[in-house]
């Protein structure tokens, strides 16, 4: 199934780690190292991916590896999502 190009994924997941060659890339604004030492996306006021304009993603060709190996919900029925 080809990606439907809703943005779901990047509005649904609330933390998109990073792992520690993403970080080292300085390629991604990130939030605040937590207390176990995770890296994560930043999220804009709303909630969403920061990297997320107009349900697309500003940065497909680099994106974090969570993010490519990210199932979508709406082929898999996780999150209450129904298979399309």
């Amino acid at each position: 199934m080809q990606c439907l190009k809703c943005g779901d994924c990047c509005r649904i997941f609330s933390t998109v780690l990073l792992t520690d060659t993403e970080v080292e890339s300085e390629l991604y604004l990130t939030a605040s190292r937590k207390v176990d030492k995770d890296v994560r996306l930043r999220k804009n006021t709303n909630g969403n991916c920061i990297y997320l304009q107009d349900n697309r993603c500003t940065i497909h060709p680099i994106k974090p590896m969570v993010c490519k190996n990210g199932k979508c919900p709406k082929w898999t029925g996780d999150l209450g999502f129904t298979k399309h």
